[in-house]
């Protein structure tokens, strides 16, 4: 287990594991996305909506859950990366809302995740 950044320690995790999750296929990367029912029908009505409108969108993450959240988290710190530079852009397990099978991170194919 992770020894907590000093701004999480006592705290309990915000977020909780979503339970039913549905696959909304590959992610940018080829991985295998999951969201909650209605956050996938909303994310297939938005990107219908985009690719009408000539844009076209990526997931790059979708559901991750806490565990796959710690061993994100380890690897930057393996990397000798500070609490500073991960919490930027990744939250302490528990602390990230996609836990909840609720939350995407999107691209396009011109612009930078």
């Amino acid at each position: 287990m992770l020894e907590p950044p000093p701004q999480s320690r006592g705290r309990a995790p915000l977020f909780s594991e979503a339970t039913a999750l549905v696959s909304i296929g590959p992610d940018r990367l080829g991985r295998e996305a999951w969201l909650e029912p209605n956050t996938a029908q909303a994310w297939q009505s938005m990107q219908a909506a985009a690719a009408a409108a000539g844009v076209t969108l990526w997931i790059v993450s979708a559901f991750r859950s806490i565990a796959r959240q710690e061993e994100i988290v380890a690897a930057k710190l393996r990397r000798g990366l500070s609490w500073e530079q991960i919490l930027k852009f990744s939250a302490y397990p528990g602390f990230s809302e996609h836990h909840t099978g609720t939350a995407i991170d999107l691209a396009t194919p011109d612009c930078p995740d």
